[in-house]
């Protein structure tokens, strides 16, 4: 797209800021133009929450300042909106346009940033582009956005998003050519981009019986009317005040009524808390994220409204009070604790519903692809009274816990793997418990590695498990990097 482009470490000095691409992201940026002189007109980019996509567009739009291109952010929330803008003007050391309700537009200016709900109406007056970069894009489906694609039919479009993947579970092959993936959560954990993570989940859960599901996702309102508001929120504040007391908190809430409910227990306990939703006016909003930020504010309670975007590296722990069928908002709502900070040893997640057994953990390996992400099935757990241990009936090992007494709480943690080789032989052990609970036979088993593609130690263990020559294994880790090289030959 832009001729000109340097893979040599970027740094942009604008208002004393200094940014510096990482590997990664230098690379992530190489494949998405070399997809673009592939002929690839539309590409879609994923990169794990946390890993840095504000940069990368940031990078890419410098790019097109500096050759005379037009481009085009779109973003669906003001907040997303602002930190593109920010981002972006520093990087090229110059105004941005912003395209959105409150600002004044300035349609002449090379590089605009534009809210969806707003441009749409404006699309005659804003003129072409040769570039639009959509943020994320796992939104890009709906029909607003799509006519926007359709008046700049003639641009590239760059699609952006830490989950590819649309709520029933389909991807994105019928809107974009090409998928650029860059590393994993657990890669980077292990580099230091991310943080650690505690996961504690609680064994008092809300009661999902007969809940059902709109459109691939469960009812909140059928989980509000069954569950008492006020009865859940005393159970997040005492998990709270039990393993995260003092910290900077973000909570996920089933409903309007269930967010206020919980921020009136926090703050009856003398915890300064705050309610937010989509209807909460702007400068409220931007006043509330500043005291947060501050820490005037330690608790945020959210019903909607933070899923994606929210760039709070300070936040510290995460509190999971609304059940999802979508393995797209659950790693966002995960993804939101797992940034570093100075000081942060780790990020704390406490879930209440049973998102984490379902949806599985934030490094948990995923195939990602246009055509979406197989993900597995539910599962079913009970306590084993003797040992405390988690005993899984599908699809999970038997997970070691800790248990945790309170008077008003039980709370286990989770062991979660701290390293690439610790996450793949949890994997590994998840596969096997469900062939053995399920009785399938060892060929499913060497199907669903296959699909994961994993090191050579994993196919070694697999070996070992069905009873074959270690030389097997060898030639499986072989015949599946032919396969991959093969495919990128293709691509």
């Amino acid at each position: 797209v832009f001729q000109n482009h340097s893979l040599l470490p970027w740094l942009s000095v604008y208002d004393n800021v200094i940014m510096e691409l990482r590997d990664y992201q230098e690379k992530a940026i190489d494949d998405i133009y070399s997809s673009f002189r592939k002929g690839n007109k539309n590409v879609m980019l994923q990169l794990p929450t946390g890993g840095g996509k504000t940069i990368v567009t940031a990078k890419i739009c410098k790019d097109g300042y500096q050759n005379g291109r037009r481009v085009l952010v779109l973003a669906h929330r003001e907040e997303l909106v602002k930190q593109a803008a920010n981002h972006i003007s520093k990087a090229i050391g110059a105004e941005v346009g912003i395209i959105k309700s409150g600002f004044t537009p300035n349609y002449d200016l090379p590089i605009q940033v534009a809210s969806v709900q707003t441009i749409i109406n404006k699309l005659d007056k804003v003129g072409d582009f040769h570039l639009v970069i959509c943020d994320e894009c796992h939104h890009s489906s709906a029909n607003t956005w799509r006519t926007i694609y359709d008046r700049y039919h003639t641009a590239k479009l760059l699609g952006v998003t830490a989950t590819p993947i649309r709520l029933n579970g389909k991807g994105f092959k019928d809107l974009f050519d090409d998928l650029v993936t860059s590393l994993t959560t657990q890669q980077l954990i292990e580099l230091g981009h991310l943080s650690k993570f505690k996961l504690f989940a609680s064994q008092k859960q809300m009661n999902f019986d007969g809940v059902g599901k709109k459109l691939g996702e469960y009812s909140q309102a059928d989980i509000a009317e069954i569950n008492d508001p006020t009865e859940l929120a005393g159970d997040v504040v005492a998990s709270y005040e039990r393993y995260a007391h003092s910290s900077q908190c973000l909570v996920f809430a089933t409903s309007v009524e269930h967010s206020i409910a919980i921020a009136d227990a926090y703050n009856d306990r003398g915890i300064k808390a705050i309610h937010l939703d989509g209807t909460t006016p702007t400068a409220e909003r931007s006043q509330a994220l500043a005291d947060f930020v501050a820490k005037k504010i330690q608790v945020m309670t959210n019903c909607s409204l933070f899923g994606e975007g929210l760039d709070i590296p300070a936040l510290e722990t995460v509190q999971i009070a609304r059940r999802t069928a979508s393995v797209g908002l659950h790693l966002q709502m995960l993804g939101r604790v797992l940034r570093v900070a100075e000081g942060k040893e780790y990020a704390i997640i406490i879930d209440h519903t049973d998102n984490w057994k379902r949806l599985g953990l934030p490094t948990k390996p995923r195939t990602w692809s246009l055509k979406g992400v197989k993900d597995d099935k539910p599962q079913e757990l009970e306590i084993d009274e003797e040992t405390d241990e988690v005993i899984v009936k599908e699809n999970e090992e038997k997970l070691s816990m800790i248990p945790i007494v309170n008077d008003d709480i039980i709370l286990n943690q989770i062991l979660t793997p701290n390293t690439e080789v610790e996450m793949w032989e949890y994997e590994f052990k998840q596969l096997v418990y469900t062939l053995e609970q399920q009785g399938y036979k060892s060929g499913w088993l060497v199907f669903r590695l296959a699909e994961l593609r994993p090191p050579l130690a994993v196919w070694r263990m697999c070996a070992k498990y069905c009873g074959h020559h270690w030389k097997w294994a060898d030639h499986r880790f072989e015949d599946q990097e032919k396969t991959v090289q093969q495919v990128l030959e293709l691509v």
